[in-house]
């Protein structure tokens, strides 16, 4: 099963992550939504909130999974792998380990924590023309920040950067790219595909 987490400010459902996971039904994948509702920048502040969402998105996780994030959906894939760990560590009998982690556009802090030890790899999908993270890392004391843009800066052999080839105009809308048009997801689905049969 390959799950899906959208970002912040989506009301539509379905969403553009839908695009995404659509397609790769269309190629054999299992494929789930995980949708939390409208979620704003303020709202990630509260611990709490964040809490209620990775437990349930880890209760739909089985052994050999892998999750796609967009933006916030990085943020909330990384608390997640943090609770996988500590359940994980609560019950070594019957260990869940996931298969592939992809990371697009992380609105993740560039040197946030992202526990690898019960993930065979995880992809990180930076586009140094997103300016949307530029803003995303000015928030203080803050979860968000620009990994999407620069990359991950954590030395881990499991986390694996690449660049989002991008020939739009530097002012384009690139945040949310890779689901503009079909050739775009597709180019995206066939990097999914390669990387999920390694």
């Amino acid at each position: 099963m390959i799950t899906g987490v959208h970002g912040l400010y989506v009301v539509k459902n379905p969403n553009y992550m839908d695009s995404l996971l659509h397609a790769l039904q269309g190629r054999g994948y299992k494929t789930c939504s995980f949708r939390y509702g409208l979620i704003t920048v303020i709202q990630t502040y509260f611990d709490w909130l964040e809490s209620k969402r990775t437990k349930h998105l880890l209760s739909l996780l089985k052994k050999g999974d892998s999750l796609i994030g967009h933006s916030f959906g990085a943020v909330v894939i990384s608390d997640t792998l943090k609770l996988l760990s500590e359940q994980n560590y609560q019950n070594p009998e019957n260990p869940i380990k996931l298969n592939k982690v992809y990371l697009f556009n992380a609105a993740l802090n560039t040197d946030a924590q992202l526990n690898t030890e019960y993930v065979n790899k995880i992809y990180v999908f930076y586009d140094k023309k997103d300016w949307v993270l530029k803003i995303a890392s000015w928030f203080p004391w803050s979860k968000l920040g620009n990994m999407g843009q620069v990359g991950a800066k954590i030395l881990d052999s499991r986390i694996e950067n690449r660049e989002i080839e991008d020939k739009s105009p530097f002012w384009s809308y690139v945040h949310k790219r890779i689901f503009k048009t079909r050739k775009t997801v597709d180019e995206y689905c066939d990097i999914i595909d390669k990387l999920e049969a390694e």
